[in-house]
């Protein structure tokens, strides 16, 4: 059964998730209602997300490092999944 939200608990949900045109993305109707145009935000002061990435990575010990595979992309099914690794 579809969860039905009210359109302003969508929108605040959506969020910076508006299209690049910074519109409702098209043919989004919730409860009956078509969603009214979102509002692009964008902050030029924000930090680049790679900056935030390193500095939250290089809060992990390098022993946790270690404990990554070697071959996390080959076989993300094996470690997501359990799948026979390749």
């Amino acid at each position: 059964m579809p969860v039905r939200l009210p359109a302003n608990d969508v929108q605040r949900l959506l969020g910076d998730q508006a299209s690049a045109a910074g519109e409702t993305p098209r043919g989004l109707v919730v409860c009956g209602e078509e969603l009214p145009p979102l509002e692009r935000r964008f902050d030029p002061t924000a930090r680049p997300i790679e900056e935030i990435i390193a500095e939250i990575a290089s809060r992990v010990p390098a022993e946790e490092w270690d404990n990554l595979p070697d071959d996390p992309t080959g076989n993300l099914g094996h470690y997501i999944y359990g799948t026979p690794k390749r």
